[in-house]
């Protein structure tokens, strides 16, 4: 990826880690991709280290057209990089079903230029455990929430305080109206994730509580909402709600969090919904909509990921018959479905 603003200074070494990025969880291989060189023409060596052992140490190996396009290199100069790391380069090959590592990739010019083109944590699972990592929500996103950035990225792929803000407030606002939430209201979140919403609709219910699988963010969330006294968290199963006592509730909601969910565990959590809310309690749910031009497009890039190579908590699509289905097949009553540009939504009321 070549930042389209960005200038072409002297004596530099210029570069982008392209993958992998983040935390990642692989089965075999990892492809190390980017690009980089020097602007005093000088040659580059990369390296690459795992938890500070030098693995490997070489020079670009591919051309790219968008590089020689972007900066003036010639054509012909190597400016690309594509390097794969497998599971036995890990000390004494035996590895346990999670091991983790530090990549950093590094490159260093013939003078004496330096520049650190990246970072990532590498999880090595066995490819079994990669199949069953999805349903380990607990584990996933533990793992992808260490920290506030961390989780703001797995979250909603930023980080940027003003863009976290105003989407919460969006959030906060259609939640408060689609599901006629007030002042007397016991209102909880499936997924809560760092507090994004809740910081903006906890000041107006009588209760707000959080769930997640993930103690991590439930700790961003409490810091979000610190001070604020109506709150209280539940650490979930993944699937179920069985810390909240029947007929509890007046409204609940889980937006943004079926996309990393199963299918299975999506309809467990309709049922549970139906369960907590009192007579006549609402509910939302939504996920992104297969069946949209926007939502399509979306599929069709993941469908892109290597299958050994899509992380656990890749996002799966729903469609607007599959959320009626779950809710009317839990036995909630006046369901509406609402399909939009990405996303389908559905609010729907427990029986009386």
């Amino acid at each position: 990826m070549v930042p389209a603003d960005m200038d072409m200074p002297e004596a530099q070494i210029l570069g982008h880690l392209d993958a992998p990025i983040g935390w990642i969880r692989f089965a075999e291989t990892v492809e190390v991709v980017g690009w980089t060189f020097a602007t005093d023409a000088s040659e580059v060596e990369i390296t690459l280290s795992l938890d500070g052992r030098v693995l490997f140490q070489f020079a670009p190996n591919s051309l790219r057209e968008d590089v020689s396009e972007a900066f003036g290199v010639p054509q012909a100069v190597m400016s690309g990089f594509r390097h794969t790391l497998t599971r036995d380069l890990v000390d004494g090959a035996e590895t346990t079903a999670e091991d983790e590592f530090a990549l950093v990739v590094d490159v260093r010019s013939a003078s004496g230029l330096t520049k650190r083109l990246g970072e990532a944590s590498l999880e090595w699972v066995r490819t079994p455990d990669l199949e069953r990592a999805r349903g380990d929500y607990r584990s996933v996103w533990d793992g992808v929430s260490r920290s506030i950035d961390d989780a703001r990225i797995s979250v909603a792929g930023y980080t940027d305080d003003n863009e976290w803000e105003r989407t919460g407030i969006e959030s906060a606002e259609l939640l408060r109206r689609e599901l006629r939430i007030g002042p007397d209201d016991t209102v909880m979140e499936i997924g809560c994730g760092a507090g994004r919403i809740a910081h903006h609709l906890a000041p107006h219910v009588k209760r707000w509580i959080g769930g997640d699988v993930s103690k991590n963010m439930l700790a961003h969330a409490a810091d979000a909402l610190a001070g604020v006294a109506n709150v209280s968290f539940v650490e979930l199963a993944g699937s179920d709600l069985r810390a909240v006592p029947d007929g509890s509730l007046d409204a609940i909601y889980c937006t943004v969090v079926f996309m990393h969910l199963d299918e299975w565990d999506r309809y467990r959590y309709v049922r549970e919904m139906l369960r907590v809310l009192k007579p006549g309690g609402r509910m939302y749910i939504d996920n992104y909509n297969l069946l949209s031009e926007e939502g399509w497009s979306f599929f069709l890039e993941m469908s892109e990921i290597d299958p050994v190579h899509r992380p656990a908590n890749i996002s799966k699509s729903s469609t607007p018959q599959e959320l009626r289905a779950f809710a009317t097949r839990a036995g909630f009553v006046d369901v509406v479905v609402q399909p939009a540009a990405l996303f389908v939504a559905v609010t729907a009321t427990k029986p009386e």
